[in-house]
């Protein structure tokens, strides 16, 4: 048998942030990826699942060893993808910054791309300096100078959107070293002044009590029949291969998870994920299939029985770029694939899932959005419903790779599959 969970497309050098951190059990140095979520010792060879409680945090290491009077200021990071919805319909972009998580103009507003240059660290115990702590939480709209608290100004230009959604976003904490020397602030990673600074840091600045980064170590064990689970260093659902079942971590261990295969007629080269959610929809008629074609107002025949067809809404497991994954979603639902699917692995790799179905769920306002032709309408009802999912699993749909295209056999859609590769960097 093939590894499962593995890519069917060639490997991609991305340009990932790296994080250092110590193996828990033998306590050797290991270098990360900030997207991994599996640790592989190579000294004990221990294999345990990252599982982070909150948002991470990190740390930029000053330049010498780390004093007892280094104040570390925090900055909020984001990235994600972030859909604007309007009348005119559904705008999408790619978003990864940094922002200053203070209200104060004594330290750069933004760490540019320092971190992406130097190596993050976990903040541990012993870690020593002082950590401030931020004077807000995570907004994803304040990832610019104008939105954000503490800072003058407006965002100017364009029409002003009714409703955002952020996808497949990462959110975490970086702080940054500096020192005051004989009255100047100094950036300690660079030991030079620190930029944009107009004031000295105050005492009225609050220190953060307990900065660590808690952190679980789940060892990749099936709870089921204790085999080992396989999947790629980025995955979010891990599989099984003895007993035939998923795993998601929940808290400091793993929960089952739903999911199934759709047969195919073709060996397939590669299984992609969708999230199949059947959902209700507060104050909106979208209880049927049927409903969804008048929805989308689609040019074909509505069946009788279309109208007892629960409507599902399918949702790419996985990362891409923001206009292939909504393209993704709207065909998948607008097609309503079979149900009938095996729950037996197959020998056929199969693609990572990156994005949780808490974030899929989110994208089903998006997703009706994009299919409603009077958006107007739909985008004032959206606005105060609620979305409760009541049936939820994951799906792996079959393509077979021809040339540099990966096509559904049976609808015909196609995907580059350099744009998987790029998908990786998200």
């Amino acid at each position: 048998m093939q590894p499962i969970a593995i890519s069917a497309v060639k490997e991609f050098s991305s340009q990932a942030w790296q994080i250092e951190l110590q193996c828990p059990q033998c306590g050797a140095p290991l270098v990360l990826e900030e997207t991994d979520r599996m640790l592989s010792c190579s000294f004990c060879r221990v294999r345990l699942y990252l599982a982070p409680e909150g948002q991470p945090r990190y740390y930029l290491a000053p330049k010498e060893n780390v004093p007892k009077n280094v104040l570390f200021a925090p900055y909020w990071r984001f990235k994600g993808m972030v859909f604007s919805m309007d009348d005119h319909g559904v705008t999408e972009r790619l978003v990864d910054s940094n922002l200053l998580a203070l209200r104060s103009q004594c330290f750069p507003f933004s760490l540019g791309i320092r971190p992406q240059v130097l190596r993050l660290k976990f903040i541990a115990p012993g870690t020593g300096g002082r950590f401030l702590s931020p004077a807000f939480p995570f907004r994803g709209y304040q990832m610019d100078r104008d939105q954000a608290p503490g800072f003058r100004g407006s965002l100017t230009g364009g029409h002003a959107s009714r409703s955002k959604a952020f996808i497949g976003d990462m959110v975490s904490l970086i702080y940054s070293p500096f020192l005051v020397k004989h009255g100047i602030l100094f950036d300690a990673i660079l030991d030079s002044p620190a930029p944009e600074c107009s004031e000295m840091p105050g005492e009225e600045l609050p220190l953060e009590q307990d900065p660590e980064c808690k952190m679980s170590f789940i060892p990749m064990l099936c709870p089921a029949c204790g085999w080992d689970l396989e999947g790629d260093k980025n995955a979010l659902v891990l599989l099984c291969s003895n007993c035939d079942s998923a795993w998601q971590a929940a808290g400091e261990s793993f929960e089952k998870v739903d999911f199934g295969f759709l047969p195919s007629n073709d060996d397939a080269s590669l299984y992609l994920p969708f999230w199949r959610i059947q959902a209700t929809i507060s104050g909106a008629k979208l209880k049927s299939y049927a409903d969804l074609i008048r929805l989308a107002n689609l040019s074909k025949p509505i069946p009788s029985r279309w109208e007892e067809h629960p409507a599902a809404f399918w949702i790419p497991a996985f990362k891409i770029q923001p206009q292939l994954f909504l393209r993704l979603a709207r065909l998948f639902t607008t097609s309503q694939q079979s149900a009938d699917a095996q729950n037996t692995i197959p020998h056929s790799p199969l693609y990572a899932v990156t994005l949780p179905l808490a974030e899929a769920v989110e994208g089903i306002k998006v997703l009706i959005t994009s299919l409603a032709v009077q958006k107007d309408s739909i985008l004032s009802l959206l606005s105060e419903t609620m979305i409760t999912p009541d049936e939820c699993s994951l799906i792996y749909c079959p393509f077979v790779l021809k040339g540099t295209e990966l096509i559904h056999p049976t609808m015909q859609v196609s995907i580059s599959a350099n744009a998987l590769n790029w998908g990786k960097l998200l």
